[in-house]
């Protein structure tokens, strides 16, 4: 089955991905990172942008702060820092293409591929509007205050393990 991979960064012009040293949960192997299609919409945001990423499923846990009519049609839910918000509204994101043939799989939950090679993409698009384009892929966007979004982290480490908190080290950070 063909897969598509996509590293997603805020730089325009990167022609050849080389394998960075990962953090320690990935024992520090240098690898050339992308994500599966279908678990893109985690990354369409800004790369140090704090967020609480969910499926369908959790919807209903998470009524608090959120309105289940507005998520009816909706695969995904992604919580972010109200602080965020015009910085997302702001971003230029670009999308790159990897040819999958030298990438294995190292989380399937998060749709995490590796490659220990250096990388070529295949193309690069410019994404200007990702709020737009997260909308058409059906992912709800939930902007919060700092204190929720600590509130609805436990929430959601409680009720399931299929999950993506991303970059939280960065919530209090201003």
């Amino acid at each position: 089955m063909y897969r598509k991979l996509f590293h997603i960064s805020e730089e325009s012009s990167i022609d050849l991905f080389i394998p960075r040293a990962s953090k320690s949960k990935w024992g520090g192997k240098r690898y050339v990172w992308a994500i599966e299609e279908k678990m893109i919409h985690n990354y369409l945001f800004p790369r140090a942008c704090p967020r609480i990423c969910v499926g369908s499923d959790l919807f209903n846990p998470l009524a608090q702060w959120i309105d289940i009519n507005d998520t009816i049609g909706t695969k995904a839910l992604v919580f972010v820092p109200e602080q965020w918000e015009e910085i997302i509204n702001d971003c230029i994101l670009y999308k790159y293409q990897f040819e999958p043939k030298n990438f294995k799989m190292i989380d399937p939950t998060a749709g995490y591929y590796v490659s220990e090679q250096k990388e070529k993409p295949l193309e690069v698009e410019q994404i200007s509007n990702s709020l737009h384009l997260l909308e058409s892929m059906h992912v709800a966007v939930s902007v919060q205050p700092s204190q929720a979004m600590k509130l609805i982290q436990e929430k959601v480490v409680q009720a399931t393990n299929q999950f993506s908190i991303i970059k939280w080290e960065n919530l209090d950070k201003d």
